[in-house]
């Protein structure tokens, strides 16, 4: 058998790159592939929407500490994959949406940030800080925004996507369409913000949030009709169960199209404690502070319903999704389209900081529930000298534009 010569290898018929392709799993090996020779880049890129990417990784601290970047961690694999992220570790991220991330100026002024393509956009202040608070520059302003999302993907939709964000403890809701130079306010819609309100989502193109009360609000129309939020806000469904003292709720839509609320059940530390743990490391002063996540319940609102009106229905089982929760946009994947991803489960990480909770202990309440037995594993453990760093994200990769000039370690 003749034997390939260092230059041949640019010449690989089209079929065996792409079979190549189609095996590649770790990010850091897309880019290894593209970095060989332009050929293999040019390749690379028209097969870019061919890829198996894991829908949903992890963002957590590089392995030396950087403040200026951060690294991509997969969940199937269990591993860092070596490439670091143009995002500093200087504040927490209040929103994690169709691969960008919204974090939160000392102006209040929000940024989106593209890790992958490096692309970034600026938007407005939510708020004057001096007319609000009488304070130029607030020390927690990065949670003052509890939550934002976006409508679509500002890469491929530059002039028709809409920010949304939960503001000021959780009593206000802001909107901004793109291209304008100002924020506007959902402002009291009956019970809806005077209870607070705990996550927001676009579904079948209307927003959709859920307040404490669990109580599922939709405003029709409401990017196209920026006049009327308040007229155009009405209740879709009563929640299944009144406030617990300490949960937090979210929505989110099914692969199949569902509307799903899911209650995340919260316990003070101790509570989970072994007698022998509690002996060696629990403090009266600490851990009764501290609130740890003890179960998930997840409800359905059918499409179809008779009777009194909407209802949510608790179900058992996700079926092949798994739902990834925290400061992100709720997001449900099918878990058979992504290797190492586990169905019928429920991959969250710490928000309690956006909850108005102290964070002396660390944002460490990650992991993985299990809706078939109940039970909680981690995914990611941060190192002791991490937990008190700003809370890891999941981020849904976004390779485009350019993508491939992201240093690897």
């Amino acid at each position: 058998m003749a034997k390939l010569e260092s230059g041949d290898w640019a010449f690989l018929p089209e079929h065996l790159l792409d079979s190549i392709l189609h095996r590649l799993v770790s990010p850091s090996d897309y880019v290894r592939f593209s970095a060989v020779c332009k050929r293999w880049l040019s390749v690379a890129s028209d097969n870019i929407d061919k890829w198996r990417l894991p829908r949903m990784m992890l963002l957590i601290p590089t392995n030396d500490g950087s403040a200026e970047s951060r690294s991509l961690y997969g969940i199937a694999e269990g591993k860092d994959y070596g490439l670091r992220l143009p995002v500093p570790y200087s504040g927490r991220c209040c929103g994690s949406s169709y691969g960008w991330l919204i974090t939160t100026e000392l102006s209040l002024a929000l940024t989106l940030i593209n890790p992958f393509s490096g692309d970034i956009i600026h938007l407005p202040p939510i708020f004057d800080p001096i007319e609000r608070y009488g304070k130029k520059e607030l020390v927690n302003h990065d949670s003052i925004v509890q939550k934002a999302i976006l409508s679509a993907d500002p890469y491929l939709h530059p002039d028709d996507y809409e920010v949304a964000a939960i503001v000021d403890g959780h009593s206000e809701l802001a909107f901004l369409k793109s291209g304008d130079k100002s924020w506007t306010f959902l402002h009291d819609v009956g019970t809806a913000t005077s209870l607070g309100m705990v996550d927001v989502i676009y579904y079948k193109k209307q927003l959709h949030f859920v307040n404490l009360d669990i109580q599922v609000m939709s405003i029709v129309n409401g990017s196209e009709d920026r006049k009327s939020f308040v007229a155009n806000a009405c209740v879709v469904a009563e929640g299944p169960s009144r406030h617990r003292t300490f949960e937090q709720t979210y929505i989110v839509e099914s692969s199949t199209g569902d509307l799903l609320l899911v209650e995340r059940h919260l316990v003070p530390l101790y509570n989970t404690m072994e007698d022998e743990e509690m002996e060696q490391g629990a403090n009266e002063d600490g851990m009764d502070s501290r609130l740890v996540t003890a179960e998930f319940k997840v409800f359905k609102l059918p499409l179809r319903q008779s009777g009194t009106g909407p209802h949510w229905v608790e179900i058992t089982s996700l079926g092949d999704d798994a739902l990834f929760l925290g400061d992100n946009h709720s997001v449900s994947v099918l878990a058979s389209d992504f290797p190492g991803c586990r169905p019928n489960s429920i991959y969250f990480t710490d928000d309690l900081i956006t909850f108005g909770h102290s964070d002396d202990f660390g944002s460490c309440d990650m992991g993985l529930f299990s809706l078939e037995d109940g039970k909680i594993t981690t995914h990611y453990t941060l190192h002791p000298s991490q937990r008190l760093l700003p809370p890891s994200v999941w981020i849904e990769p976004s390779f485009r534009g350019n993508w491939l000039k992201l240093p690897s370690f």
